[in-house]
């Protein structure tokens, strides 16, 4: 009965599986730098942005930019119908030139009635007449003076130039309309070279960045989804506060923008360079 146990014991056991190989890829080591670098998504943002606005009433006459134009500082953008502004100017340049004269005839009288009052031809009283006569007109003057800087001041507004570079958004006012004195947009422009653009990183790592802005400019790259052609900027500005609801701070770069790919709210992928390890 022993043996008969033993041999079925014998017999229960299979054969060991052979193993069988394992792939392996190989690679050339090759010696070069490693970068230490932050990833993150990035909105685009106007430099700056303008809303360009009359400051007088005036009918607009001509529109001389097209919208989407790309426009340099001091172009003309907007003529307005002024003649009513060149009337009051011309008003205002008659009355200084009336008052002028009798200003000259009443300093005259002053020097006459001064000599006259020495020698007790005229009254004291009469002297101290032409002589406040005299103060009144040259207040006068200065008065007209201010009225007439006024009236080319607002003749200045009668042409709408652009302030600033930048590229030109929708035409808000139709040539022919009114605009009133600060009251509707006329157009907006934003300038987008350079331009910004804004992300966030994790509270964790703004130790990293402030130990290598420190030292050095950090430089940042933004890439276009879907596009491979990068563009370079700089780390320009770390906010001074973090978001408690998202445990993060907000940085912002700017970039060059030559050929205007970027444009505000435009989502890009931004990559700032912290340090290259050797």
């Amino acid at each position: 009965m022993v043996m008969v146990v033993l041999m079925l014991a014998c017999s229960s056991e299979q054969p060991a599986a052979e193993s069988s190989p394992v792939p392996v890829e190989t690679a050339l080591s090759v010696q070069g730098d490693v970068p230490i670098m932050l990833s993150a998504f990035g909105t685009a943002e106007a430099y700056q942005t303008v809303s360009v606005r009359s400051q007088i009433t005036a009918r607009i006459t001509k529109v001389h930019f097209k919208e989407g134009q790309d426009v340099k500082k001091g172009d003309l953008l907007v003529e307005l119908d002024c003649r009513s502004n060149l009337a009051a100017l011309r008003q205002a340049e008659a009355n200084l030139l009336k008052d002028i004269a009798q200003a000259r005839k009443a300093e005259q009288d002053v020097r006459r009635y001064a000599a006259l009052v020495e020698k007790n031809y005229v009254s004291r009283e009469e002297y101290d007449q032409v002589r406040t006569n005299n103060e009144a007109l040259q207040a006068t003057l200065k008065a007209d003076q201010a009225l007439v800087d006024s009236s080319r001041v607002q003749m200045q507004h009668c042409s709408i130039h652009a302030p600033i570079d930048g590229l030109a958004g929708r035409l808000q006012v139709d040539e022919g309309n009114i605009l009133k004195a600060a009251d509707v947009e006329v157009v907006s422009l934003n300038q987008i070279r350079p331009i910004h653009v804004t992300f966030a990183i994790p509270e964790k790592d703004l130790p990293r960045v402030r130990k290598y802005a420190a030292g050095k400019t950090l430089e940042a790259i933004a890439t276009i989804p879907g596009e491979e052609k990068p563009e370079h900027g700089t780390l320009a500005f770390v906010n001074n506060a973090i978001d408690t609801s998202t445990g993060t701070i907000t940085l912002k770069a700017v970039f060059a923008n030559a050929e205007n790919r970027l444009l505000p709210g435009q989502f890009v992928n931004v990559v700032l360079m912290l340090a290259t390890i050797p």
